[in-house]
């Protein structure tokens, strides 16, 4: 690791400024070589643990935030679990929600930077849709992982739940 006084670049500040945004005592990794920075820290996700990642590339002024729940889907599962994560999509326009063949769930968001000057509110723009989005579909998802639920029943149960938010349009 690295102290800011040695490896002072626009992202870096950018990150600094992000933790200190939110109260965050989280040390960065930094690869001067590779010219990345990264971020790994435990977070709450609802009332489960989780863990955020944002990685970024210097030389392609690309910030990528990653969420990953700390559950895993069930093998037998991961067709239910694709197919809801696609209804998500269609109820969630920010980020993407991701599941492996090894049963890994993460949300992921990269933006490009290129031109622009990031902030640490830029980060936390990023950054806040991912932790909405994780623990506003919690439930189904959690339903989906660990149970035999079908991703229409957990959508549907959803759909009743307070967290539900009307369906945007698709164009």
């Amino acid at each position: 690791m690295l102290r800011s006084e040695q490896y002072r670049t626009k992202y870096y500040s950018v990150m600094d400024e992000f933790l200190q945004r939110r109260g965050w005592s989280d040390e960065l990794s930094v690869d001067p070589v590779a010219r990345t920075i990264s971020l790994v820290a435990g977070v709450n996700i609802g009332d489960q643990a989780g863990r955020i990642i944002v990685e970024i590339d210097e030389t392609l002024d690309l910030v990528e935030v990653f969420f990953y729940y700390r559950i895993r889907c069930k093998k037998s599962q991961l067709d239910q679990m694709c197919l809801l994560i696609n209804m998500i999509h269609l109820n969630w326009p920010f980020g993407r929600f991701e599941v492996v063949p090894t049963g890994t769930i993460r949300w992921r968001q990269r933006v490009d930077f290129e031109g622009s000057i990031p902030t640490g509110a830029s980060v936390d723009a990023i950054v806040q849709p991912g932790w909405d989005a994780c623990t506003k579909f919690l439930d189904p998802i959690a339903a989906v992982a660990l149970t035999n639920k079908s991703a229409e029943d957990a959508m549907e149960e959803w759909r009743q739940s307070p967290d539900a938010t009307p369906k945007r349009a698709i164009n």
